[in-house]
C-alpha cells in the first residue's frame, strides 16, 4: 500500500494538463525542454565550479579541510529549508486530497510517511546540485576522491536536517494560522525575515571569511558550539574515523525522528482542523467599468494576495529590489570599500553597468507569469468562457508580472542614482536593461507556461515549485545573465565601454521580447484555444 500511495502522490507533483495537440507536439516540447536544461546547465557550471574550486584551494593549502565540507553543507543546509519549507507546510497541513486520504482506509501514519518520503527526495534534489559543483571544484583544487565518496554518502543524511528544520516552522506556521486572522500577510513576513536573517548571516560571514580561516582554531570552535551537526560533517569527511560519522548521524537522525514523531501524534487534528476565518459584512455597491487590461491586471494581483506562498516563490526578485535600495542607502561606505578593491568599479560607468546587470537579474527572478496559467487549474474552463480574447489573457498575465518586477527596480535605481549622484547621460544604463530584461522575463514566463502547461496540482505552491515552465525560466534567465557578464569580462572589457555594452545587450533583449510577442499573440493564443484544463 505504501508503495502504490507513493506512485499516486510522485506523479501527481509533476502531472501536467492534456491539451489536443498530439503525441508529436508533446514531444517536441520535451526535446526542446531537454536542451535548454542541458545548455542553461552547463552554462551555470562553469561559474559555480570556478568558484567552488577557488574556495577549495585557499581551505586545502592551510590544511582545514573540514572547513569546505562545512561551508557546504551550511550552504545546503540553508538553500534546503528556504526551498522547502513553504512545500512542507502545503504538503503537510494544506494539501487539497488530505481529507480524501484520511477518509480512506489507510493509516495516518503511513500518510505522513509517504508525504515526508516525497520532500525528502525534493530537498535531495538541491543538496545534489550542490554536491556535484562542489566536488568537481574539489578535485580540481587537488582533493582527494575519498573525501568526495565519503561526502556523498552522509549528505544523502543531510535533507533530513533541513527537513526537520522546515518541518518545525511549517508547524508553527499552521499552528498560528489558525488563530491569527491575517494569516496570508503573517506568512509572508516571517518569511521574509528569515531571507532576511539568512541574507545577513551569509553577508557577515563572507566580510569576515578571511579572519575565519587565519583563526581555524576559533572558527572551530564557533561552529562547534553553533552548529554542531554542520562541524560533525566536515569533521567525519577530513578525518573519516568511526566515532566522527557516528557523531553526524546522531546529530541527523535524532531530531529527524523527534519531530516526526511528534507530527504524527497530532497529524489528523492539524490537517483536519478549520482555520480562524474572519465575519465579513457584505455591501453592495456599483461597479465602474473598467479597460480590459486593468480589469485583467487586477484580478490577477488580487489572487496574488491571496497566495503567500506563490509569492515568496515567485515574488523574490520584487523583495531583492527593495533590500537591494536599502542597502544602498545605509551601506553606502561598505559598498565603496569593496568595489574599490576592484578598482576601475568606483568609474560610474562600470558601476552604473554593474548595478543595472544587478537589477537584471532580480528582474529575471520575478516570474509570476511563468505560473500565472498553470494557477488557473482546473478552472481555466471558466476563464476561457469569458469573452476575452485568448491573446489578451496570456498579455495580461504577463503585464501584471512586468508591473510587479519593473515597478521595485524603478525604485532601487531611482535610489541608486540619489545615493551616488549619478551623472545624467548615465541613467539610461541604470533604466533601460532593466526594462528590456523585466519584459523579457515576463514574456518569457507566459510563452514557458503555455507550452508546459501544469494545470493538475495538489496545491498552489506545487504549480510553481514543481513546473517545468518556472524550472526552465530559472535556468535560462540564469544562463543568459552568467554568459552575459561572462562574455564582457573575457573578451570585451578593453575593446567596448560598460555604457556601450548595456546599451547593446538591452538591444538584443528588445530583439527577442518582441520575437516572444509575436509567438505569444499567434503560437500561444491558438495553444491556449486548444487546451483543456
Amino acid at each position: 500500500m505504501f508503495k502504490s500511495l507513493f506512485a499516486i502522490q510522485w506523479q501527481s507533483m509533476f502531472v501536467s494538463a492534456k491539451n489536443k495537440r498530439g503525441k508529436s507536439g508533446a514531444n517536441t516540447q520535451m526535446v526542446i525542454a531537454i536542451v535548454a536544461i542541458i545548455f542553461s546547465v552547463i552554462a551555470i557550471s562553469f561559474p559555480a565550479v570556478l568558484m567552488f574550486e577557488e574556495m577549495s584551494s585557499v581551505i586545502l593549502n592551510i590544511g582545514q579541510e573540514w572547513i569546505f565540507w562545512s561551508m557546504i553543507a551550511m550552504m545546503s543546509l540553508f538553500a534546503g529549508v528556504i526551498s522547502s519549507i513553504f512545500s512542507t507546510y502545503q504538503l503537510l497541513f494544506v494539501a487539497r486530497d488530505s481529507e480524501l486520504l484520511l477518509s480512506l482506509p489507510i493509516p495516518p501514519k503511513m500518510i505522513l510517511g509517504v508525504k515526508i518520503l516525497n520532500l525528502y527526495l525534493l530537498n535531495l534534489l538541491v543538496h545534489v546540485v550542490l554536491l556535484v559543483y562542489a566536488s568537481i571544484g574539489f578535485l580540481r583544487a587537488g582533493g582527494s576522491f575519498q573525501s568526495v565518496f565519503l561526502a556523498t554518502i552522509l549528505s544523502l543524511f543531510l535533507p533530513l536536517l533541513s527537513l526537520s528544520l522546515s518541518s518545525i516552522v511549517a508547524t508553527l506556521i499552521s499552528i498560528l494560522g489558525r488563530y491569527i486572522p491575517f494569516k496570508n500577510f503573517f506568512i509572508i513576513l516571517i518569511a521574509l525575515g528569515g531571507f532576511a536573517a539568512y541574507y545577513y548571516f551569509v553577508w557577515v560571514l563572507s566580510d569576515r571569511l578571511g579572519e575565519l580561516l587565519i583563526a581555524g582554531i576559533n572558527f572551530a570552535e564557533a561552529y562547534r558550539r553553533i552548529m554542531p551537526p554542520i562541524y560533525a560533517f566536515g569533521v567525519a569527511i577530513q578525518y573519516r574515523g568511526v566515532l566522527q560519522v557516528l557523531q553526524y548521524l546522531l546529530w541527523v537522525l535524532i531530531p529527524f525522528g523527534v519531530v516526526f514523531g511528534v507530527i504524527s501524534m497530532s497529524f489528523r487534528k492539524l490537517m483536519t482542523k478549520k482555520e480562524a476565518t474572519l465575519r465579513v459584512k457584505y455591501k453592495g455597491k456599483v461597479e465602474r467599468k473598467k479597460p480590459l487590461y486593468f480589469a485583467l491586471i487586477q484580478r490577477e494581483i488580487r489572487r496574488l494576495m491571496n497566495l503567500p506562498m506563490v509569492f515568496l516563490n515567485a515574488g523574490m526578485g520584487m523583495v531583492g529590489s527593495v533590500i537591494f535600495a536599502g542597502l544602498l542607502i545605509v551601506q553606502r561606505g561598505m559598498l565603496l570599500d569593496a568595489l574599490s578593491e576592484f578598482g576601475d568599479m568606483l568609474q560610474p560607468d562600470m558601476m552604473s553597468a554593474a548595478v543595472s546587470a544587478i537589477l537584471m537579474l532580480l528582474a529575471f527572478f520575478t516570474n509570476f507569469s511563468a505560473s500565472s496559467l498553470s494557477l488557473e487549474g482546473q478552472q481555466l474552463w471558466n476563464l476561457k468562457s469569458l469573452p476575452i480574447r485568448s491573446k489578451d489573457i496570456l498579455l495580461s498575465k504577463a503585464a501584471y508580472s512586468f508591473i510587479l518586477s519593473y515597478v521595485p527596480i524603478v525604485l532601487a535605481s531611482v535610489v541608486y542614482i540619489a545615493v551616488f549622484s549619478v551623472p545624467v547621460h548615465l541613467w539610461p544604463i541604470v533604466f533601460v536593461l532593466p526594462l528590456t530584461a523585466s519584459l523579457f522575463s515576463s514574456l518569457l514566463g507566459i510563452y514557458l507556461n503555455i507550452s508546459f502547461p501544469k494545470l493538475v496540482w495538489q496545491n498552489e505552491t506545487v504549480a510553481v515549485k514543481q513546473s517545468l515552465s518556472v524550472f526552465l525560466h530559472m535556468i535560462i534567465s540564469m544562463a543568459i545573465t552568467a554568459i552575459s557578464i561572462y562574455i564582457y569580462l573575457a573578451y570585451l572589457t578593453d575593446r567596448v565601454s560598460p555604457a556601450s555594452y548595456v546599451y547593446g545587450l538591452s538591444a538584443v533583449l528588445a530583439v527577442l521580447d518582441l520575437l516572444l510577442y509575436l509567438l505569444i499573440v499567434t503560437r500561444g493564443a491558438k495553444t491556449l484555444e486548444a487546451m483543456d484544463a
